[in-house]
């Protein structure tokens, strides 16, 4: 028995899917490569916390939560809520300081202004969020691994921070 075809509006719908997913993971690991490459010693001489995870874990863990993100992205474009930009542009806004966190810390050096950089990236993600889940509950669930991930890169950021004057 064959199945039918995908309607061009179904087809659309799964190619945006694919979209967000292959645009926020690429960009997430295009600019961790380029920061990451640029730490050389001076992050692996930086005093850390005992709950550091190995540097290998980061590279795990960040393509799940930028696929989640993707997902997440996606399920509000298909909204036809009037607070769908709204909610959209608080996603890109929180997206785009996740993405320069790297810079500023790696590249830059600038441990403290990392620790800030990464409060201003949870509250813009906390309206995000919330925006979210007003428009789909499912895209708000999405982000909350994002949350306590960005929540305990805070507390490393700090820590590292504190730990190295």
């Amino acid at each position: 028995m064959a199945t039918a075809p995908l309607s061009p509006a179904r087809k659309s719908a799964w190619l945006v899917l694919a979209v967000c997913i292959v645009t926020v993971v690429g960009l997430g690991s295009l600019i961790g490569g380029l920061t990451s490459a640029g730490e050389g010693d001076w992050y692996r001489n930086l005093e850390k916390a005992p709950f550091n995870p190995p540097g290998y874990a980061f590279g795990i863990v960040w393509p799940f939560l930028y696929t989640f993100l993707g997902i997440a992205a996606w399920r509000i474009w298909r909204s036809d809520a009037p607070s769908r930009n709204t909610a959209l542009g608080l996603f890109g806004a929180q997206l785009i300081v996740n993405y320069s966190w790297s810079y500023i810390f790696f590249t830059l050096q600038l441990i403290a202004v990392g620790a800030i950089w990464i409060v201003a990236m949870i509250a813009l993600a906390a309206m995000a969020m919330r925006a979210f889940f007003k428009i789909d509950r499912t895209a708000g669930w999405l982000m909350a691994p994002y949350m306590a991930w960005i929540s305990f890169a805070f507390v490393l950021t700090a820590s590292i921070w504190l730990l190295n004057p």
